[in-house]
């Protein structure tokens, strides 16, 4: 069996706020059932910001949120890096107990497609009030048939993400919309994307796998 470098379960002192942005389903959403934004500060949990500083790390400038609609809202497939490579995120996830990230291995390379987040919208609606400090002009993405899936998780805790490798989200649920913030974890020493076997390395007594 593949060793399991997409996800973990992360044990916390403390419950992520429920932020004041998710009060309300997003305007004007950028999907059919699912929006994306930055979440600026007042909208974090000072707490994790201090959590985090005990272990030589910080968030990013940039905090992603998600809203997925119920009835199969998620994410298309993407990775959150200007390269494929392990970099690592914490999220923080209400809504469905049961709603999942699926991780994929694209089967040919050729395959890939590349992105850049050089539209109107990321320069004046995405990006606005945030001083970003990690790329964020470009991802990739591929077709899911051009795919293997090669893990699935279902992200009901806190969670220790691999954001370098194609993923993409999903809420199964009917009635009940999910709602993510999304921290992109830097190294306080040379303000580097730490990468998933480091990151697991750093919490290896907070980490695990099963729910």
């Amino acid at each position: 069996m593949n060793k399991n470098i997409y996800h973990r379960y992360v044990k916390l002192p403390f419950e992520h706020k429920f932020p004041d942005c998710f009060k309300a389903k997003p305007e004007n959403m950028r999907g059919e059932n699912w929006h994306e934004w930055c979440a600026t500060r007042e909208h974090w949990d000072e707490r994790f910001v201090d959590w985090l500083k005990e272990y030589g790390l910080k968030p990013s400038n940039v905090c992603e949120a998600f809203y997925n609609g119920p009835n199969g809202g998620g994410l298309p497939m993407h990775n959150d890096a200007p390269t494929l490579n392990n970099s690592s995120n914490i999220n923080f996830t209400w809504g469905p107990q049961d709603s999942i990230v699926r991780w994929y291995k694209v089967k040919d390379e050729s395959l890939i497609q590349t992105e850049r987040d050089n539209t109107d919208y990321h320069k004046e609606v995405y990006f606005k009030d945030v001083d970003i400090d990690i790329p964020v002009d470009k991802f990739y993405h591929a077709e899911v048939e051009d795919c293997d899936v090669v893990h699935e998780a279902v992200i009901s805790q806190p969670s220790l993400l691999n954001v370098g490798q194609l993923h993409s989200t999903h809420n199964f649920n009917t009635n009940e919309p999910r709602w993510t913030l999304s921290y992109h974890l830097l190294t306080i020493k040379d303000n580097t994307h730490i990468q998933f076997e480091d990151a697991l390395d750093l919490f290896k007594d907070l980490a695990y796998e099963s729910n």
